[in-house]
Formats: structure tokens, C-alpha cells, sequence
């Protein structure tokens, strides 16, 4: 991909993949903070039941995880179609990382990318900071990916891994499979890996107090060099890099639009696409 340095789409693609993650990255935080800011404080009549030390990152309340899932579908989709014209909409480090590996992505480009996206993540991480008020910024430690006292390290690294598989295989089945465009439409794949995102924040929220879903390097690492807080941030690095390392290879050797067969007419619709 060493071509690519000398023309105009790369430096366009990577732009707008610094533009998406710092705009993915100021709505996804600012919709876990005010989720918890509302369900643990608006509707709080006790204040006792829940001081501020300990509601760090927590999820006590089954409506702040539903309303974070929910909200971060349209968020998610919205932002692939707005940036997949032209840098395909990856906005997240972990994909790219994998799409690399599986060989739909140069080496040039995904160096790019990942580039962009933790700096368009930092940026976005640091303009929210410095609009929240002092109180609130130390209560929820700005949404940082975190696990809490009662999972191991271990075990974050065992939920991140197979929560990560899970939405790659989501990414690449749906999204990245030629095959799928033509039955599913264009939108198909974004609103697909949209809502794997949303149930996998919904469904593992309540496994332990205080686990929050991370699967995004960018979204778990950009706040946590924001806040200084990298006591935790190693399983949310290494388990979604071992999934997609498993994943990319796998749709490498085994690429399924390659290796099953397809209807003939879903075979000649991939062949005008590719061309």
C-alpha cells in the first residue's frame, strides 16, 4: 500500500475517520454519563443509596445500560453512512485492525487509520472533558471502559475477547460480505453491526457492578489517556486485538464469499461490484 501515500483518498480517508471518532467517541461518552447522571441522580430520592464514590462508571440500574445500548444504534449507524463514502465508515481501531489482517485493508492505510481514529478519539475525549463540570467529571470518570472489583483481569480479558469476536463476526458476515449487500440492501450491514453494538452493551452490562463493554480500542483508550487512568485499560487493548487477530486470519484463509458457493446471480451482482 505504499502507493497509496501519494494520492488524495488516503489523506481524505483518514480525515474523515479522525472526524467520526472524535464525534463518535463525544456522543458515545456523553451518552453513558448522562445515563448515569439521570437514572442514579435525577431519580435518586435517597441520596444516601448512592454517593458519588461509588457510582464510578456503575451500572446499578438496569435502565442506564438499555438506555445507552438503544441510543447507541442510531449513533453508530448514522456516522457509517455519513463517513463510509469515503473511508468506509470504520471508526474503530479494532476493525481496521482485523480488516487489515483479512486483506481488505493496505498496511499504508490501516497506519492511517488507527492514527486518526485514537487522535480524532483523544480530541473528542478531551473537548467533553472540559465542558463537564468538575463534579460531574469525577463521578463518572468521564465513561471510561472499566471492570470493577468483582471480574479479574482475566475475566475482562475473557469478555472482551468474545465480545469483540462476536461484533467482528457480525462486521465481516454482514458488512464486509459482498454477498450480503445484494440481498440486504447498502444499509443492511451498517444497521447490523449497529445493533450487535447496542445488545452487546445491553446484554453484559449487568454481569458484574461497574463492567462497561468496550470492543473499540479508540472509545476505551482516548478517555483513558484523557482522565490519566491506564491502571485497567489492558484487557480492553489485548483482548479485542486476539479477536480480531483470530477473526482477520480466519476470513484470510477462509474467505466465505470465496470459499461456499453462491447463487449464480449473487455470484455475477459481486463480480460488477468488485469491478
Amino acid at each position: 500500500g505504499l502507493g497509496e501515500l501519494f494520492t488524495p483518498a488516503l489523506y481524505k480517508a483518514a480525515s474523515m475517520e479522525l472526524i467520526g471518532s472524535a464525534l463518535f467517541l463525544f456522543m458515545s461518552l456523553s451518552i453513558l454519563i448522562s445515563s448515569v447522571n439521570y437514572y442514579n441522580f435525577a431519580f435518586n430520592s435517597d441520596a444516601a443509596n448512592f454517593p458519588p464514590e461509588q457510582v464510578l462508571n456503575s451500572v446499578p440500574n438496569y435502565r442506564i445500560p438499555v438506555t445507552a445500548g438503544v441510543l447507541h444504534i442510531p449513533l453508530l449507524f448514522l456516522l457509517i453512512l455519513a463517513t463510509a463514502p469515503i473511508s468506509g465508515g470504520h471508526l474503530n481501531s479494532s476493525i481496521t485492525f482485523a480488516t487489515f489482517l483479512a486483506g481488505y485493508t493496505s498496511f499504508t492505510r490501516c497506519v492511517f487509520y488507527i492514527i486518526a481514529q485514537l487522535t480524532g478519539g483523544i480530541i473528542g475525549s478531551a473537548i467533553l472533558r472540559g465542558i463537564l463540570p468538575f463534579n460531574i467529571m469525577k463521578r463518572t470518570n468521564l465513561g471510561i471502559c472499566t471492570f470493577g472489583t468483582d471480574i479479574t483481569y482475566g475475566g475482562a480479558l475473557g469478555l472482551e475477547f468474545m465480545l469483540s469476536m462476536l461484533n467482528l463476526l457480525v462486521a465481516f458476515g454482514v458488512a464486509l460480505d459482498p454477498r450480503q449487500t445484494s440481498l440486504l440492501g447498502p444499509i443492511g450491514g451498517a444497521l447490523s453491526v449497529s445493533f450487535t453494538l447496542g445488545l452487546s452493551i445491553i446484554s453484559t452490562a449487568g454481569i458484574a457492578p461497574n463492567y462497561i463493554f468496550g470492543f473499540n480500542i479508540t472509545r476505551c483508550l482516548c478517555p483513558a489517556i484523557v482522565v490519566g487512568d491506564l491502571t485497567k485499560i489492558w484487557p480492553y487493548i489485548v483482548g479485542p486485538l486476539i479477536a480480531s487477530f483470530t477473526i482477520g486470519v480466519y476470513i484470510y484463509l477462509v474467505p466465505p464469499f470465496k470459499s461456499f458457493q453462491a447463487p449464480q446471480y449473487i455470484i455475477e451482482k459481486c463480480k460488477k461490484i468488485e469491478n
